[in-house]
């Protein structure tokens, strides 16, 4: 069929007309039992399938269906099981937009609209991306959830056979385009809801009234059971660096449980435990909302009712006890420190490395100074210990932030073992000085010009800039308009800060520096792997390649960005930046390679490294920071509070 030229790649998929005839008609005339054809495959065939096909040889027989099968087939009951699916509710048909500000430079900033004992509740208005999505955040607060590995084992759990019980209802929600996550955290739980906003909320309605009138079965209880259970055991084969990654996040933590610990107590969980776990947990909470995108206040507001009214109606949700509010703290790594821990990897015969080396809480002008060295020494990194050393396939470089304190990270994941790694790694940090020292003026200008490009750079994704105010929700900062902030302090910095901050925090020489290592190492049970597996492993390490590497590197700029946004009010000055500078790629390449031509003949004298044996203990001799301080001078007008 010839179809319009404007029409020649969908002319033949889109329907423009519904005709509920033709529908019939094939229905009654042709999708009937004497003019059907049955293919059946198997190898029991092989006896009576005397011809061949022509091509390939493939033995087959064709016959005529019998005359009484037919018959049968046309007068059999109809299988009420099987019919067509009901019409899907969660279809959007209103693509509305409600924002009357159309095409703003920069996303519109988070807004308090709410605030009671209860909860409070964040509103950003979509002017920016201009699309008919809403992303709902909730986090309900609860300490009680992570007090022991008993009561964050039973939290894990009631989240799982919450998804297992919605895995019917939302399917319908996922084809009209809308997701969910939902996942126990150490202070309760975090929801989010994202998608076309037309029926956003009848899903959250569905969540949550399942949330709030779960029923365990015996059998999913089971099931879901030791689902969390070989999650557990899982984690010595997990990928090297990430067990890498979640070391430190263990070791610098004041509290948290490790899978060894939540292993140990999982069996002893029964369904009774859990369903008197339920009302406790539910019982008394705090949630932190934000809802940003195609709604308006009036709909967050009626949102957020909604989610109140389901708790209540089974009597929970009441306020929490003021000494019930808790933040998770640092641990202070002690001046000139070099402590080192190992981890065993019962699947990889690969070996990982994080250095750690901690600076300082978090606050604008400390960001803005950890993010420009990390913008200077990430290129070179991956330059040298990747490219030109070859160490392994993971390299990254850049900023760790947890808890509100910060300090600067190289992971190596690797082949080689960790001793000769780490002395690579400390000569490369070692040679840095003298690579931002004498970085010619123009170059530096540049670097810096294209890092406060980045920084106020707006997410492309609608999804990625929801998830950067809600991580400034989570970690207690509302900083909302971080990038421009921090721009503003980055355009005073000088090649001498820069000097400064590694002097004291950076360099190997340094009395002041406070470095963790964490080394992964395979343990006696990944090398009795089969050969075929150990070979095909590492055929699947060079494909994923660049995949891991993008992985590593997306984590440290979600790090280093994390929660950022910028204001629509910005100064004429600030827009400028988003024009790209020029960059002198020969310059930098020059000067990469006068820093690298001696690297690999220096030789470094590293401090006595002070392994880790006992954790308990010693975390016990370590203070902590204070808790993560919030941003108070931003200010965050409430419209309306009870």
């Amino acid at each position: 069929m010839d179809y319009p030229l404007t029409e020649c790649l969908s002319g033949c998929y889109e329907m423009r007309e519904f005709r509920p005839d033709l529908i019939n008609e094939v229905l009654n005339e042709y999708l009937i039992p004497s003019k059907m054809r049955v293919f059946l495959a198997s190898k029991e065939f092989e006896s009576i399938a005397t011809e061949k096909e022509k091509w390939f040889g493939t033995q087959y027989k064709k016959e005529h269906l019998p005359n009484e099968f037919i018959q049968k087939c046309e007068t059999c009951e109809i299988i009420s099981e099987l019919h067509l699916p009901k019409p899907n509710e969660f279809i959007p048909t209103d693509f509305h937009l409600f924002s009357k500000e159309k095409n703003s430079i920069r996303p519109q900033l988070p807004i308090k609209i709410k605030e009671n004992e209860y909860y409070r509740l964040y509103y950003a208005d979509d002017s920016f991306y201009n699309l008919p999505r809403a992303y709902l955040y909730f986090e309900f607060r609860n300490p009680l959830g992570y007090v022991d590995p008993i009561h964050f084992n039973m939290s894990t759990l009631y989240v799982e056979l919450v998804e297992d019980s919605l895995t019917e209802f939302v399917y319908p929600a996922q084809l009209g385009g809308l997701q969910h996550e939902l996942s126990a955290v150490n202070c309760g739980f975090q929801l989010s809801i994202y998608g076309y906003n037309h029926k956003i909320k009848q899903l959250l309605d569905t969540i949550i009234d399942r949330m709030v009138n779960i029923k365990l079965d015996a059998q999913r209880f089971g099931n879901i059971k030791e689902k969390v259970k070989r999650a557990l055991q899982n984690f010595r084969r997990d990928v090297p660096y990430q067990m890498a990654h979640f070391g430190v996040t263990y070791l610098t933590a004041d509290h948290q449980w490790n899978k060894d610990e939540l292993l140990s107590c999982i069996d002893g969980i029964t369904m009774y435990d859990v369903e008197s776990f339920i009302p406790r947990m539910l019982n008394r909470f705090y949630t932190d909302s934000l809802m940003y995108g195609n709604l308006t206040q009036n709909q967050a507001i009626e949102y957020m009712t909604l989610v109140e009214q389901k708790f209540q109606e089974k009597r929970f949700y009441q306020p929490l006890f003021p000494s019930m509010w808790f933040n998770q703290r640092e641990l202070i790594l002690p001046e000139g420190c070099n402590y080192a821990y190992t981890m065993l990897n019962d699947a990889h015969q690969l070996h990982a490395i994080e250095i750690y080396l901690q600076c300082f809480q978090q606050t604008l002008e400390n960001n803005a100074l950890l993010e420009l060295f990390c913008h200077l020494v990430d290129e070179p990194c991956f330059n040298q210990l990747r490219t030109k050393e070859q160490l392994g396939y993971i390299v990254s470089a850049g900023a760790r932030r947890s808890r509100g304190v910060q300090g600067f990270r190289v992971i190596v994941q690797s082949a080689r073992e960790l001793d000769y790694v780490n002395q690579r790694i400390e000569l490369f940090i070692d040679s840095m000085r003298e690579y931002i020292h004498k970085m010619p003026d123009e170059l530096f200008k540049v670097q810096r010009e294209g890092f406060m490009v980045k920084k106020v750079e707006v997410p492309k994704k609608m999804q990625s800039q929801g998830n950067k105010f809600w991580n400034e929700i989570t970690n207690h900062q509302f900083c909302f308009n971080r990038p421009q902030l921090e721009v503003e302090i980055v355009k005073n910095f000088e090649r001498n800060d820069l000097l400064r901050f590694y002097d004291h925090y950076i360099s190997p020489h340094s009395i002041y520096r406070r470095k963790l290592a964490l080394h992964v190492n395979p343990s006696l049970l990944a090398f009795k792997k089969p050969i075929a597996e150990i070979i095909a492993e590492e055929k699947n390490d060079e494909l994923n390649t660049m995949i891991d590497k993008e992985l590593v590197l997306n984590d440290g700029e979600e790090r280093i960005q994390a929660g950022t946004s910028i204001t629509a009010d910005i100064d004429h000055e600030a827009i400028k930046l988003t024009e790209q500078p020029v960059i002198i790629d020969d310059l930098i390449d020059k000067h990469l390679q006068e820093t690298e031509q001696n690297l690999s003949t220096k030789e470094i004298k590293l401090p006595k490294v002070e392994w880790i044996d006992n954790i308990p203990i010693w975390k016990s001799k370590l203070s902590c920071y204070p808790v993560a301080p919030s941003y108070d001078k931003i200010d965050v007008p409430v419209l309306c509070k009870l």
